[in-house]
């Protein structure tokens, strides 16, 4: 995810690195277990970076990634099935 760092922070366009990323990240996730892991994982990660919040629920989309849960920082990881 570090090819998003950028992006996650400031916005504008977002670098196909983060992008092919984005897809690897969630083509690995293959089980609801993995899914929660990456979960939250990635929502650790993104306090400790002061991500924005807006702009990595906006990542997916821009990224052609079709996740059936929100990525934000109120959301339970644990509820994803």
């Amino acid at each position: 995810m570090q090819p998003c760092r950028n992006y996650l922070k400031s916005g504008g366009s977002v670098p196909a690195d983060c992008c092919k990323g984005v897809k690897t990240l969630n083509s690995t996730a293959t089980t609801p277990a993995k899914k929660r892991q990456f979960c939250d994982c990635l929502k650790s990660e993104a306090k400790s970076l002061g991500v924005n919040s807006q702009y990595a629920s906006s990542l997916p989309k821009k990224c052609s990634v079709n996740l059936r849960y929100p990525i934000n920082y109120n959301f339970n990881c644990s509820s994803i099935q």
